[in-house]
């Protein structure tokens, strides 16, 4: 993976890695101390549910050996096995963490089942109601669960995108204490609902919600119950992202890019609502550099890292995918109108971007981590 990334980078980066089979567990130690990967992933739903809606042959979609199960017992064993590495590495346990996308297989698989066969729904709307909110919630009570009975206490719950599941990741707070939760939502489950996202190249996992989901999601982040936000980054080119007939959502990819979106969109949309441009640097810098080992990131202060992005708060501009720098082709954003502009990004106080333009020769590096400020 290093050698495929190595000097196409234009910004620093760092790997979160997922583990999908008993071997995998095996080498977490390893990973953590020769390779600097300190955060690790858990996709809930993979047990019965493909990537993109229809899959029951586990094995073939995640090409796990003969004889393993990527389902309940296998999260709890990469719980088991993030723990040990924390108990191994106490100098920077903090820092080693397991995410969690929280959706339940068998809700889905039978609710994807019910939409079809209705065939009252299309769009945005079907994929929704095939993978409903009480899927993420009740996820998220069997991955805290887990947590406890495993002892492991670092856990973030992973592009929350409806009431229900804030709630229910809320409710866990409450009930495991000891637990150190981290609650993350994306821009695009902040800034899209199912009637105003640019049609099926919106679909994503957890799904685009109805607009008091959205509604929901601001409401519990200006109270300070959402510890970061992200892009969620998942782009895939058009002729890839849809099926023969581009109206049928379950046939769709998952995912779409949202980077180039995350801060102007933040900015446009919490200044609104109340929030400073502080508070918006925490949610997409310092707390998730804080959490995930990143120690010279995340801030402006002596010994950190220059990374800086200027923005204009008072640029207003509209989202065509054409202008992108995305080779994507497409954008769920598309026609929405935006308050605030990235002008420059500065990466170790090297500027990659700048005047609409990525500017001279990947740069990046792979930050193996902890990172350490001496």
């Amino acid at each position: 993976m290093l050698s495929i990334t190595e000097g196409k980078s234009y910004v620093d980066y760092a790997f979160h890695l997922a583990p999908m089979m008993k071997r995998h567990i095996e080498e977490i130690p390893d990973l953590v101390s020769e390779h600097g990967v300190t955060s690790f992933k858990v996709f809930m739903f993979y047990g019965s549910h493909g990537l993109h809606g229809r899959s029951a042959d586990q094995n073939s979609f995640l090409m796990i050996p003969e004889g393993e199960r990527y389902d309940y017992a296998h999260f709890e064993f990469v719980m088991r096995g993030v723990q040990k590495a924390r108990e191994q590495f106490p100098e920077f346990a903090d820092e080693i963490s397991l995410s969690l996308h929280c959706e339940t297989a068998e809700i889905m698989a039978a609710y994807t089942k019910m939409v079809e066969d209705a065939g009252e729904l299309s769009g945005l709307e079907a994929y929704h109601e095939s993978r409903p909110p009480h899927s993420e919630g009740l996820a998220i009570s069997i991955a805290s669960y887990l947590a406890h009975e495993t002892g492991l206490p670092t856990i973030n719950l992973l592009h929350l995108t409806s009431r229900k599941a804030v709630d229910a990741a809320l409710r866990m707070s409450q009930a495991f204490p000891h637990i150190n939760f981290r609650r993350e939502v994306t821009v695009g489950h902040l800034l899209a609902d199912i009637t105003t996202a640019n049609g099926n190249g919106a679909k994503v996992n957890p799904p685009i919600r109805p607009r008091e989901d959205v509604e929901a999601l601001w409401e519990y982040l200006i109270d300070g119950k959402i510890d970061w936000v992200v892009s969620d980054h998942a782009c895939c080119k058009d002729e890839m992202k849809f099926g023969d007939d581009r109206d049928d959502v379950f046939v769709a990819k998952s995912g779409f890019g949202g980077a180039e979106y995350l801060l102007a969109g933040m900015v446009t949309e919490g200044t609104k609502r109340g929030l400073s441009h502080g508070q918006i640097a925490a949610l997409v810098s310092t707390n998730p550099a804080e959490r995930f080992g990143l120690r010279t990131k995340g801030s402006l202060a002596a010994g950190m890292d220059a990374d800086i992005v200027l923005v204009d708060p008072e640029q207003e501009w509209t989202v065509r995918a054409e202008e992108s720098e995305s080779a994507q082709e497409y954008t769920p954003f598309e026609g929405f109108n935006m308050t605030a502009k990235v002008t420059d990004t500065f990466v170790r106080g090297r500027q990659v971007f700048g005047d609409g333009n990525v500017l001279g020769e990947p740069a990046g590096r792979y930050l193996a981590r902890p990172l350490s400020r001496g």
